[in-house]
């Protein structure tokens, strides 16, 4: 026997806290949004770390960001280091917007962070299209095909012996 299981109507907001896929110049963009967003915003009256923190790291990136147009080594590295520490900083910042925005995207949003979308459930999938099975490669294989299903992660393969019966023994294959 199954249940269906349905999430609770109550959907934690959750802030994004990674800024590794940004560029470097959106990174700064990104931060000095945060920080003018959380300047003087009533909803987060202490910030952990503090404003004055984050735009301290935030100065350290802007600068080595500067000081790596030039080249080098040397600058490459310290702008890589000033852009994790810059990082890190936003990340623990983004904790706090999500521990004390109430469940309020709103609230989360006024922040400067972007916040990650509501999940649901896909419902039941289509059928699939071409299923086909051939030959494979090696002797006393197969080789099964078929459309890609929307939403699908994987596929579960079922097969037996001909001719099938209630006695057939059904073995599972990825």
């Amino acid at each position: 026997m199954f249940q269906l299981l349905t999430p609770t109507t109550m959907s934690l907001v959750k802030v994004i806290v990674s800024f590794s896929r940004l560029r470097d110049d959106d990174l700064d963009t990104k931060s000095q949004v945060i920080i003018n967003s959380l300047t003087g915003n009533a909803d987060f009256p202490n910030p952990v770390p503090t404003l004055a923190e984050i735009a301290a790291s935030r100065e350290a990136y802007v600068d080595a960001l500067t000081a790596n147009e030039t080249g080098g080594k040397q600058e490459t590295l310290r702008k890589n280091l000033a852009r994790k520490d810059l990082e890190k900083q936003l990340g623990l910042l983004g904790l706090y917007v999500q521990a004390n925005s109430k469940e309020s995207e709103l609230i989360a949003l006024s922040s400067g962070f972007d916040i990650q979308k509501n999940r649901a459930p896909i419902g039941i999938l289509a059928k699939p299209n071409n299923f086909k099975v051939e030959n494979g490669p090696l002797a006393g294989s197969l080789q099964a095909s078929l459309d890609k299903i929307d939403g699908a992660k994987s596929y579960l393969f079922e097969i037996t012996k001909t001719p099938v019966t209630e006695d057939s023994i059904w073995k599972t294959e990825l």
